[in-house]
């Protein structure tokens, strides 16, 4: 991930949290590493019942694909796009404050467009994160949220 995007995902990430969301997490190609220059940057921002109505009143990050899960339900829906789904198949493990695992997939090695390989990908937690403050504070922002 470039210094570029990295910058834009803790910007976004704080957004989100001034919009509610008590925990921001990146997954995706951006999080392993396979993101070329057209990617997206995938979050899941975890929050209070109302926080997909508050995101979906706000103008949209269009480099970014994010999700919302109201605590402890299980599923996620996008604020903008008529996206959802479940955790169930995802087999999450959090690893560390700032990291999780989860079984993901990813385009077929066959290069067959239809068919997709199941592997271990990673997440990286943006919000709350002790790594943001440095982040923040190295582009000359605040990483408080109110």
């Amino acid at each position: 991930m470039s210094v570029h995007k990295q910058n834009e995902a803790h910007r976004v990430a704080r957004e989100l949290a001034r919009l509610g969301a008590t925990e921001v997490w990146m997954f995706g190609s951006q999080a392993n590493g396979r993101a070329h220059l057209a990617s997206d940057t995938d979050l899941i921002a975890i929050g209070p019942r109302g926080l997909r109505e508050r995101l979906a009143g706000a103008d949209g990050w269009p480099s970014f694909d994010i999700f919302v899960n109201v605590a402890g339900n299980g599923t996620f829906r996008s604020p903008w796009r008529r996206k959802a789904g479940s955790f169930r198949k995802w087999q999450c493990t959090q690893l560390s404050d700032t990291e999780a695992i989860y079984m993901g997939s990813h385009p077929s090695r066959n290069g067959n467009p239809n068919e997709s390989d199941s592997c271990c990908q990673r997440a990286i937690r943006l919000y709350p994160c002790p790594l943001a403050n440095h982040v923040a504070q190295a582009n000359g922002e605040s990483w408080e949220v109110g």
